[in-house]
């Protein structure tokens, strides 16, 4: 497919993004067109996500967000520390909203991508751990908390020895 197609076909989705609002399927719509060449991708990654986060829609986004980086040739760092970012923010948001079950789950989800890819005292393995801490504190559950706290009390040990 060459690249006017592909941006008709970007035209096409951003129309049906403003128009369709909540009742849009992302995915559905996805796997309806035709697959894009690796150029277009980070293209669709900022229509369909950045869309449906500004639709207050974040899980339609990072779920979006997590396809385009499976689906797509290119699985560098930076774009799944991105992702893990995504899932970070989202999660902090949610749980500013109360939503600290939610927060958790995507705080969860951004520690195990940065696991992959950064080493264990990295700031963000660590900002994460504490929002996470905090998730927990909010859920009450303790036990859970208790594990984050000693995986984050580690990873600081391991920062100070490196230091």
């Amino acid at each position: 497919m060459s690249h006017p197609d592909q941006f008709n076909i970007l035209a096409q989705i951003e129309d049906a993004l403003q128009h369709a609002g909540d009742a849009f399927n992302p995915v559905a719509f996805f796997d309806s067109l035709p697959p894009p060449d690796e150029s277009i991708w980070d293209m669709y990654d900022t229509l369909f996500a950045g869309s449906w986060y500004d639709l207050r829609h974040p899980k339609k986004s990072l779920a979006f967000r997590k396809r385009v980086l499976q689906d797509s040739n290119n699985h560098d760092a930076a774009r799944s520390l991105e992702l893990a970012s995504d899932y970070n923010y989202h999660g902090c948001s949610l749980g500013k909203e109360g939503n600290y079950q939610q927060q958790l789950d995507l705080c969860q989800e951004s520690l195990s991508i940065r696991k992959e890819f950064l080493p264990p005292g990295h700031p963000l393995i660590l900002k994460t751990l504490e929002n996470l801490i905090d998730a927990c504190d909010k859920l009450g559950d303790l036990e859970q908390k208790a594990k984050y706290q000693e995986e984050l009390d580690a990873a600081l040990g391991d920062q100070n020895k490196s230091d």
